[in-house]
């Protein structure tokens, strides 16, 4: 079956797209987080917040069990799920 795999003649090419568009896919993510980090210091600036109060719930976002909540970013990949249901006539 390996041996019927097609190689693309312009593999180094589409090599280099590659790279290319990870790093592009880096360069959104770092802006994303970049993004979502002044979200949080405006948010604190809005409320008043002191440093020790900053810190604290920085500290508990990042303990069990809110460090377990994790958000769907638009470039993660999700598995799709089994099907929960017979596929077949289970009583043939």
């Amino acid at each position: 079956m390996i041996q019927k795999l097609l190689i693309p003649q312009n593999y180094p090419q589409l090599m280099a797209e590659y790279q290319q568009r990870s790093l592009h896919l880096q360069q959104v993510e770092a802006d994303f987080f970049a993004v979502l980090d002044k979200i949080d210091h405006t948010v604190y600036e809005w409320f008043g917040l002191s440093d020790q109060e900053k810190t604290h719930i920085e500290q508990r976002l990042s303990s069990f069990p809110l460090n377990q909540l994790q958000p769907r970013y638009p470039w993660d990949n999700v598995k799709p799920k089994p099907i929960k249901a017979y596929t077949e006539d289970r009583f043939a």
